[in-house]
């Protein structure tokens, strides 16, 4: 749990998730496929699993069911209220990893036709 920059607050989990499974001895990841940004769930898992026996693996939710569990779960308890005290028995614990500063969006400057600038001598 999380909020801010999506991307900062997945590595955040990512990270305190390979941790906490590789204290518990657990020796795999699989983590839901996210379409091109599977690549900063990889830079966050290579430096936090690094000196651990643990494996990761990005699937589809078709190739895996547990996924589709795992997002149920989740759901729910984002959702609050009754759902989130349906699912409570099963849940073990909840990390909350902070709030992550949003990103600001890198763009090139622009130069209006006809503006002038100098350089100081």
């Amino acid at each position: 749990m999380g909020r801010g920059d999506e991307i900062e607050v997945r590595r955040r989990c990512l990270t305190v998730l390979a941790g906490d499974l590789a204290m518990l001895r657990g020796e795999r990841i699989v983590i839901e496929s996210r379409e091109g940004r599977d690549e900063h769930d990889r830079r966050a898992l290579y430096a936090a699993l690094r000196g651990n026996p643990v494996t990761y693996e990005h699937l589809v939710a078709s190739e895996d069911p547990g996924l589709r569990f795992a997002d149920a779960l989740a759901w729910a308890y984002g959702a609050g209220g009754r759902w989130r005290d349906r699912v409570m028995p099963v849940i073990d614990a909840v990390r909350d990893v902070g709030t992550a500063r949003q990103r600001r969006e890198t763009r090139l400057p622009t130069v209006r036709k006809g503006a002038a600038f100098t350089f100081p001598s």
